[in-house]
């Protein structure tokens, strides 16, 4: 058997953030910068990271090794798009996918949507969407999923005790009989008073 070394070289760059105790001395913060893997001593793939004001990833770019020219030929990008509240809001890539999420007033994940880019239409379609709901308290309540025909895939719902433990869980499935989402797993927890989860 042929034996395959892989090499993976890590960079990071540093650059000034924030404060620090000594006025002089800013402080410090490492971004990874790039990531290059070799294959039995030659190079082989590579990603590179741009960053925005906020350290937040704002672009990654994918290459290959070019054996012919002896240089990097770049595969495709990734995009990261922000709100105000510095939250991912949108991520699009060059192969012809999107990310959308949507949040709530207290920053929670309210939605999330898959897309890919139709051509026919010329236009981004709809492929998956992940729906998120919270209680009174902020805690995760309910989640499903629905596919590009708006039928529900499946989902999971919770339910919590007055110390905010878990103390239902139902998850549904979709039957791929008669496409309705039924119930296939139930969790029920009971807890002693110091909290711990009684089996």
């Amino acid at each position: 058997m042929k034996k395959v070394i892989l090499v993976i070289a890590v960079i990071l760059t540093a650059s000034a953030a924030g404060f620090s105790q000594n006025a002089d001395s800013p402080a410090v913060m490492y971004r990874l910068d790039s990531i290059i893997i070799e294959r039995e001593g030659l190079p082989s793939s590579k990603e590179t990271y741009l960053y925005n004001e906020y350290g937040k990833e704002i672009l990654t770019t994918h290459f290959s090794w070019n054996e012919t020219n002896n240089e990097w030929d770049e595969n495709g990008k990734i995009e990261y798009v922000y709100d105000t509240n510095k939250n991912l809001i949108t991520e699009i890539s060059t192969w012809k996918t999107k990310e959308e999420w949507i949040y709530d007033t207290n920053k929670n994940i309210a939605t999330h949507i898959k897309s890919y880019w139709n051509d026919s239409i010329n236009n981004w379609e709809e492929h998956e969407k992940y729906e998120y709901v919270y209680n009174a308290n902020n805690k995760l309540s309910q989640v499903q999923s629905q596919d590009f025909f708006f039928r529900i895939k499946w989902k999971v719902e919770h339910q919590y005790n007055d110390n905010g433990e878990t103390i239902t869980e139902i998850s549904y499935e979709e039957n791929m009989l008669d496409r309705v989402c039924k119930e296939k797993y139930k969790r029920e927890s009971v807890y002693d008073t110091n909290g711990n989860e009684m089996k």
